[in-house]
């Protein structure tokens, strides 16, 4: 069975809606995570997680630690994507700056999929 992250071209697992958010997507659906997104292809994917770390940080959640709070219930992620990004779990993010917006993200996809971005076609910034 291929991950519902590969079948949906939703790199980083989320659900919608996501707070400024224009693009195409729909709920699909999945077994334990309630309005879980498909989008058209994987890029689009990319770009709406992208638009949901981006509304995470500008909510207060300015660490890897408070983000991993609402991203994901395993306790451990928090720890894993800060390994894998080279980010401090408690170093402060800056949705402008984009060197560690593009670590963070590869780190999140990596730990969500088991896979690099350039593994799920997607360019990286």
């Amino acid at each position: 069975m291929t991950l519902a992250a590969l079948r949906h071209n939703n790199p980083g697992d989320v659900s919608l809606p996501i707070k400024g958010w224009t693009g195409p997507g729909k709920i699909v659906g999945v077994e334990g995570q309630p309005g879980y997104a498909e989008f058209p292809t994987m890029e689009i994917g990319f770009q709406a997680f992208q638009q949901r770390i981006r509304s995470y940080i500008e909510e207060g959640r300015t660490t890897i630690a408070l983000i991993g709070k609402v991203y994901a219930t395993d306790p451990h992620w928090p720890a894993a994507v800060a390994k894998i990004s080279g980010i401090p779990l408690s170093a402060h993010l800056n949705p402008t700056d984009a060197k560690q917006m593009s670590a963070l993200a590869a780190a999140i996809i990596r730990q969500e999929t088991g896979k690099t971005l350039k593994q799920l076609g997607i360019a990286e910034a």
